[in-house]
């Protein structure tokens, strides 16, 4: 019984620790997040083969904007791994033999 009060004691006070605002002034992060991509040809006689997982890594900065510190400016540099690819039926023209 006293480890459910302890849990439930410890969950409402840890807010009172955090914090929305500090004074790190430009913050430097990284991010890695999974994709998905499909390819929906319109030219006639391609099909799509379904689509394809992928990612997206980079790096990220928050610069503060003015003397108070709650707003933040963020931008990012970021590169993705997408793709997809199609069926094409097609025929093959042999080139007369001399």
């Amino acid at each position: 019984m006293k480890k459910p009060i302890a849990a439930l004691a410890a969950s409402l006070l840890a807010p009172a620790l955090l914090t929305g605002q500090d004074d790190a002034g430009v913050r430097f992060g990284l991010k890695l997040s999974p994709n998905t991509s499909w390819i929906k040809p319109d030219t006639r006689g391609l099909e799509s083969d379904g689509n394809h997982l992928g990612y997206t890594f980079g790096l990220l900065a928050d610069f503060p904007l003015g003397a108070t510190g709650n707003y933040y400016f963020a931008s990012g540099l970021f590169l993705n791994r997408i793709g997809g690819t199609w069926i094409q039926d097609f025929n093959y023209l042999e080139a007369p033999s001399e």
